[in-house]
C-alpha cells in the first residue's frame, strides 16, 4: 500500500517525525485514509526511513490516544473524528466573538485553586481519574457588563508554576503561549447547548435562575493532539442580536 498524498519535506525546519505525525493526522481527518484502513509500519518506514520502527509505533500511539486511530491484534487502523470539523476552533473563539458585537471586552480571573480530575464528572478530559488539576474561574466582561464565565481545568504537571503567574496580564491563552513556549497550542473542540441556568451559574452571572445561556464544554489541544485544558463556559444567551452574521447555531458552534 502507498500513500502518495504524504508530504515530507526534509528541507522544512519541522522534523520528520513530526510531520510524519502531522499528515497522517491531516490524511485521516480529510478522509483521504478511509475509516478502517490498515495503517501499515513497512509503508512509513519506507516513506520516512530515517525513523525506527519503535519511534512510529510511538507516533501511532499518540494517535490512538487522540481518538484518530485504533488499535487490533492485527495492527493499526485508521478511524474519523467523532465530532465533524466543523466543531473545530481556535482558542480565542469566544473573544472575537463578543469583541465584533461589543467595543471593549474584558477577560477577569475570579478564582484561582487546586482540585483533582474526576472522569464522572469532567467527561471525555484526557487526564488521569485524581490528577492534580488547577482551576481558574474567568470572567467575561463586555461594555462592562457580566456576559459569560467560565471554569477552565489545566493539568498541572504540564504547568510547572502557573500558581505563581499574574493571571490578569492578557488572556489565559496568551499567558500560556509566553510562560510555556514548550507546547504550541492549537485548537478547541466545543460543544454547545441552550440550558436555563442554575442557582450556581445564575449566581456567578447575577442574573435570576433559568436565564437561557449557552453552556459550551470546551476540549483544548496542542499541536501534538495532547489535551491541555478542559472548560464549561456559560454565556448569556439574550445578550446577542442574532443576525446572518451570527445566527442561533453559529452562536453555538463557536461556544
Amino acid at each position: 500500500m502507498s500513500y502518495n498524498y504524504f508530504d515530507i519535506d526534509r528541507r522544512r525546519k519541522e522534523s520528520v517525525d513530526v510531520q510524519l505525525l502531522n499528515t497522517i493526522t491531516q490524511a485521516i481527518q480529510n478522509q483521504l485514509i478511509p475509516p478502517n484502513t490498515p495503517l501499515l509500519i513497512e509503508t512509513f518506514q519506507q516513506l520516512a526511513p530515517e525513523l525506527e520502527e519503535s519511534r512510529i509505533m510511538e507516533i501511532l500511539e499518540e494517535m490512538v490516544v487522540s481518538g484518530l486511530v485504533r488499535r487490533s491484534k492485527n495492527g493499526y487502523f485508521s478511524l474519523t473524528r467523532k465530532i465533524p470539523s466543523v466543531t473545530y476552533h481556535k482558542l480565542e473563539a469566544l473573544h472575537d466573538l463578543l469583541r465584533n458585537n461589543y467595543d471593549e471586552v474584558k477577560e477577569v480571573i475570579s478564582e484561582v485553586s487546586l482540585t483533582k480530575h474526576y472522569p464522572k464528572k469532567q467527561k471525555d478530559a484526557e487526564f488521569k481519574d485524581r490528577e492534580t488539576l488547577i482551576m481558574i474561574q474567568r470572567k467575561y466582561y463586555a461594555d462592562s457588563e457580566l456576559l459569560a464565565f467560565s471554569n477552565t481545568y489545566l493539568p498541572l504537571k504540564m504547568f510547572k508554576d502557573i500558581d505563581t503567574l499574574d493571571f490578569n496580564q492578557g488572556t489565559l491563552y496568551q499567558l500560556l503561549e509566553k510562560n510555556y513556549p514548550e507546547y504550541s497550542f492549537e485548537y478547541s473542540r466545543r460543544l454547545s447547548s441552550v440550558i436555563p441556568s442554575t442557582i450556581y451559574v445564575s449566581g456567578v452571572l447575577e442574573v435570576t435562575r433559568n436565564t437561557p445561556v449557552y453552556y459550551g464544554r470546551i476540549h483544548s489541544f496542542t499541536k501534538r493532539y495532547k489535551q491541555f485544558e478542559y472548560s464549561d463556559v456559560y454565556v448569556l444567551a439574550n445578550r446577542f442580536s442574532f443576525s446572518t452574521e451570527y445566527s442561533a447555531t453559529e452562536l453555538k458552534k463557536l461556544l
